[in-house]
């Protein structure tokens, strides 16, 4: 028997499988992986729409940062891009307004 220490092993020694998992383990490993694959693919396309002044660093790497999953979608919006300056379009094509000067 080959040791692959990824795989989850029954207490009979085998792989576990899909049918071994409870309904509700199902649910909720399809459920993570949509959300990995939402986060994946919102700042791929981020990625690819916003001006390369307004990323941290070469966006090849936050490309594959990106890959990472959950934490290099998340790591990208949090680290990885700049605010927009005022009056610049945002993603709809609406420019966003200028801050209100204080009195």
């Amino acid at each position: 028997m080959v040791f692959v220490p990824s795989c989850r092993m029954t207490k009979r020694g085998r792989r576990r499988r899909w049918s071994d998992l409870s309904p509700r383990a199902r649910t909720a490993t399809v459920l993570a992986g949509l959300v990995q694959l939402g986060l994946l693919s919102a700042a791929l396309t981020d990625l690819r729409r916003r001006d390369p002044a307004q990323v941290r660093g070469p966006r090849w790497v936050w490309g594959l940062v990106s890959l990472i999953n959950f934490v290099g979608p998340i790591s990208y919006f949090v680290f990885g891009r700049r605010p927009r300056p005022a009056g610049t379009l945002d993603a709809d094509g609406d420019t966003r307004p200028a801050a209100e000067p204080n009195p």
